[in-house]
């Protein structure tokens, strides 16, 4: 069975929502440059899906819901689709996969929606699997030198 979230798959989200492949080339290379973390969020409006961000954050988070609730047009809080935020140092296996942090707030906080960890691709040799894991399906688009965990 295939997620859906307001009838949206996360096939529709990363491939079907105009600009959001670029807004997280963007995001993801502005957090390495700036050593902070980015983020913002995907929401539907009458069938089409909008985004919002790259937002900037700070060194050692983001917090979604304060951008979701200072950059939501009206409604779209109620139709949020995604949220995701970059980790910042792409050399780093911490940044290479979704925080403890990241698990409980995908089980909890955003249960509701996509909650995607956009990360580097280098890991630390035999760097063990993380604590919930298994929770968390990684996909990198062609060319871009990321992944998504959601």
């Amino acid at each position: 069975m295939t997620r859906a979230i307001h009838g949206k798959t996360i096939v529709d989200v990363l491939l079907n929502t105009p600009g959001l492949s670029e807004a997280l080339v963007t995001g993801f290379n502005n957090a390495v440059r700036d050593k902070h973390e980015y983020g913002g969020f995907v929401y539907e409006t009458n069938g089409v899906l909008r985004f919002k961000g790259p937002k900037k954050g700070d060194k050692a988070s983001f917090c979604l819901d304060i951008c979701v609730r200072d950059n939501a047009p009206q409604g779209a809080s109620t139709n949020l689709v995604a949220v995701w935020h970059v980790h910042p140092l792409h050399n780093q296996a911490r940044s290479c996969r979704p925080s403890d942090e990241d698990i409980c707030n995908a089980k909890s906080k955003w249960l509701n929606v996509f909650y995607l960890v956009i990360t580097g691709m280098k890991q630390l040799k035999n760097d063990k699997p993380f604590p919930g894991a298994d929770k968390f399906i990684d996909v990198s688009l062609p060319g871009m030198g990321f992944k998504i965990c959601f």
